[in-house]
């Protein structure tokens, strides 16, 4: 009798909730699309709850019974999603909640091997491959240009100013014009670090695919790259296994800084996530538990300085998270913890087990080990309420956008915003200049 009474409560269990009308909110139609939303936090009528609403949902145009996810990644008003069989689809905001609209599809020639997440600027979505980096114009998604990388790339392509760097495995950086068919003069290549036997080619005719050798430069990282490369300041900054290196430009000439700046004392040092640039600083967390915040050119300091450093309570696994005044960092079985910018003072400490994927609504969310959505208050780190995410499985961070979003393997997004955001207009973004005042000029070559 056992099994069967347990089957009747579960299907009474479920009929009830059918009754209930967990998606009620925005109509049992709206929310039949939905699909896999329904009861979840990104249901209609379950988000409220988290203070949140669903800006919109989309279902990316894939296989999905043969490829599934393998990057979602935001830019402002843009989430731009790659899937297995290396198609990119861009998917736009409405302007009330509701649909999410897929702006544009594109699947690149070179779809096989490696691939890393998808990068935006103003102007271009760069997909990178395992040999190559593809330019995408961000408004169509027409391919604008592509070019083999010569050798194995070790992370995403990224736009810093007038030039895209793809970091390569052999512990280099390939620097490429981010519009190959403009015209421009020579640029300075003092400070770059370039191979002797480096040539840079003439401006690029029209045409879509780049020999190996125009206008190509390839730079010394200093190091085994050690995640991805982050524009900073019209320059770039990354990480290698000796430490933290910055391309600083200038009218004249590029200036190369390295943290610490003798390798000597940094034998090895790997860096857990990605260098977040916030303000003048750079955040970044140490392997073997360090959180510091690095300055260039601070007042009676000149390089690189660390600001402060702070001893982590164990390993970190994912991080740094920044928002507004506050770092978050995500310690695996310690939990997370949340530490001051301006002086990397621990703030509060939650036992909460997961990884950090955004900060917004006074919230910080974490997608804890048991698969579901936790809410810690941002400013105490006490747990507010935790929610099931139903199908959409794939944690997504996204720390700059003041949203969450959500994907599953088929190919479902979501997106979900504080209550008071869904109220007010949308930002205007403006495209910057394309030569700002105090940064190298379109000749000048990095360091």
């Amino acid at each position: 009798m056992e099994p069967r009474f347990t089957v009747l409560v579960h299907a009474v269990r479920r009929l009830v909730l059918v009754l209930a009308g967990t998606c009620v909110a925005g109509g049992v139609t709206a929310d039949a699309r939905a699909g896999c939303a329904c009861g979840s936090v990104a249901d209609g009528s379950r988000a409220g709850a988290a203070g949140l609403v669903r800006e919109w949902i989309a279902q990316v145009p894939f296989d999905s019974s043969a490829w599934r996810l393998a990057h979602v990644v935001t830019d402002g008003e843009l989430v731009i999603v790659q899937a297995g069989d290396g198609s990119v689809h861009a998917i736009r905001a409405p302007e009330t909640p509701g649909d999410g609209t897929v702006a544009w599809s594109r699947t690149p020639p070179a779809t096989a091997g490696q691939s890393w997440p998808p990068t935006a600027s103003p102007r271009l979505v760069l997909v990178t491959g395992e040999k190559s980096v593809q330019a995408l114009d961000r408004d169509t998604g027409a391919v604008v240009w592509e070019r083999g990388s010569g050798a194995l790339t070790a992370g995403a392509a990224v736009q810093s100013g007038d030039w895209v760097y793809v970091p390569l495995e052999t512990g280099r950086i390939l620097r490429l014009p981010a519009d190959p068919f403009g015209s421009g003069d020579a640029e300075p290549r003092a400070g770059l670090g370039l191979d002797a036997d480096d040539p840079v080619g003439p401006r690029a005719v029209e045409q879509r695919f780049l020999p190996e050798g125009r206008d190509a430069l390839v730079i010394d990282a200093e190091g085994r790259l050690d995640g991805a490369a982050v524009p900073f300041g019209g320059g770039l900054v990354w990480g290698t296994d000796r430490g933290l290196v910055v391309l600083e430009p200038t009218p004249s000439r590029w200036i190369r800084h390295r943290f610490p700046e003798t390798t000597a004392t940094a034998e090895r040092m790997a860096f857990v996530g990605t260098p977040v640039v916030h303000g003048d600083g750079i955040l970044v967390v140490t392997a073997d538990g360090v959180l510091a915040r690095i300055v260039l050119n601070a007042p009676n300091h000149s390089g690189l300085w660390a600001a402060w450093s702070s001893p982590l309570p164990d390993r970190p696994t994912s991080g740094p998270i920044v928002h507004d005044d506050t770092v978050l960092v995500s310690l695996g079985p310690s939990g997370s913890a949340a530490f001051a910018v301006a002086d990397g003072s621990e703030r509060w400490r939650s036992d909460v087990v997961g990884t950090v994927v955004a900060a917004t609504a006074g919230r910080a969310w974490v997608r804890d080990e048991t698969g579901r959505l936790t809410a810690l208050d941002l400013a105490s780190g006490v747990r507010r309420g935790s929610w099931d995410v139903g199908c959409f499985t794939l944690p997504v961070v996204t720390a700059t956008t003041g949203r969450i979003v959500m994907a599953s393997p088929s190919g479902r997004v979501v997106s979900l915003a504080p209550l008071a955001r869904a109220t007010e207009r949308r930002p205007v973004t403006v495209a910057p200049p394309a030569d700002e005042p105090g940064t190298a000029g379109p000749g000048a070559t990095p360091p």
